[in-house]
C-alpha cells in the first residue's frame, strides 16, 4: 500500500507526465515485459492467490523502477545512497521496536500487519551496510 501511495504522489508531483531517460528505456521495457509475464502466469498457476500476490509485487517493482528511471538529478548517486542508508536505518528501528510473533517455531517481525520472512528482512541490510561502510572509510 505504501508503494502505491508513494507512486501516486510521484505521479501528482510530475503532473502525470513521465519522461524516461534515454539510457533507461531498455530497463523499463524489460521490467514491463517481466511484469506482463508475471500477470499472464497467474492464469495458469495452481495457487491463484499466491501467484496474484507475486504478480502484483512485480507490478509494484515495475512502478518503482519507473520512478527511478524518470528521475534526473545532478546529485542522483549521492541521493540514492542516502535513501539506501536511510532505509537501512528504518529497518533497524523496525527490528528493535517492531511487533514480533512466533510463527512456525520462528520469531517473525510484523510490518504493517504482515509477517516478514526472516531471510528477506536480513537481506534488506546488505546494501545499506555496504554503502555505510564505504561512506565511513571513504577518503575525504
Amino acid at each position: 500500500m505504501l508503494t502505491i501511495v508513494l507512486f501516486l504522489v510521484f505521479l501528482l508531483t510530475i503532473k502525470g507526465k513521465i519522461t524516461i531517460q534515454k539510457d533507461n528505456q531498455s530497463l523499463i521495457l524489460l521490467w514491463c515485459l517481466l511484469s506482463v509475464y508475471a500477470l499472464i502466469t497467474v492464469l495458469f498457476a495452481d495457487k491463484f492467490n499466491r501467484s496474484l500476490t507475486e504478480a502484483l509485487g512485480m507490478l509494484l517493482l515495475c512502478a518503482t523502477v519507473l520512478v527511478f528511471a524518470a528521475y534526473k538529478s545532478e546529485n542522483a548517486e549521492n541521493q540514492l545512497d542516502f535513501i539506501w542508508i536511510l532505509s537501512g536505518a528504518v529497518c533497524v528501528l523496525l527490528f528493535f521496536f517492531g511487533e514480533r510473533r512466533v510463527l512456525d517455531s520462528r520469531e517473525t517481525l510484523i510490518i504493517l500487519g504482515t509477517p516478514t520472512d526472516n531471510n528477506e528482512f536480513a537481506g534488506a541490510f546488505i546494501v545499506p551496510i555496504a554503502l555505510g561502510a564505504y561512506k565511513l572509510f571513504q577518503t575525504k
